[in-house]
């Protein structure tokens, strides 16, 4: 309609099996041969989905805290670093339980580049990124973030991990 962004293509694809074998890795490539989409392949993937829940949730609350108005948190230090620690107690969930953290470097960003990451996190909150990344879905999508944490919730009780700062946020769900 020309006054808002439907969606950005970033010309990039994360896709793959669950099963860790790498038999259809050619055929994932042919699809995409002679296209402008770089291609990563993932075998793994109930583990790299299971991180990104895990790095999704804390930003959906966030979302809800802000009523869907992520500018609102852009100066809270605090508040980006906890979504951090949150994401980091999530996969330690996933660790414990024998999930890899996928994509590799991903639990070192989150642990060994905190600040970084949190201050990545309230400069998409200043702008139309938030927006359409985190808050449109967020808002628009509550009940399948409600059975995200509800699914997480049953991981954290099989790992017995404790998750003081993930629960504290959740409370906006």
């Amino acid at each position: 309609n020309g006054e808002r962004i439907e969606s950005v293509c970033t010309r990039k694809i994360t896709i793959g099996r669950t099963d860790g074998t790498k038999e259809s890795d050619a055929f994932i490539r042919s699809v995409f041969k002679g296209t402008s989409i770089k291609v990563t392949i993932e075998n793994k993937m109930d583990d790299y989905l299971k991180v990104h829940g895990c790095a999704v949730l804390p930003l959906v609350f966030a979302s809800y805290k802000a009523e869907g108005n992520l500018k609102r948190l852009k100066h809270d230090k605090a508040y980006s670093m906890k979504i951090m620690d949150a994401t980091v107690e999530g996969y330690d969930v996933l660790k414990k339980l024998g999930y890899e953290i996928l994509p590799h470097g991903e639990y070192e960003n989150c642990t060994e580049k905190k600040a970084l990451g949190a201050f990545l996190y309230r400069f998409m909150f200043s702008n139309f990124l938030g927006k359409l990344c985190i808050s449109d879905h967020a808002m628009n999508a509550r009940e399948e973030f409600s059975l995200m944490n509800l699914e997480f919730e049953k991981l954290k009780e099989k790992a017995g991990v404790e998750t003081p700062v993930y629960d504290t946020l959740k409370t906006t769900l």
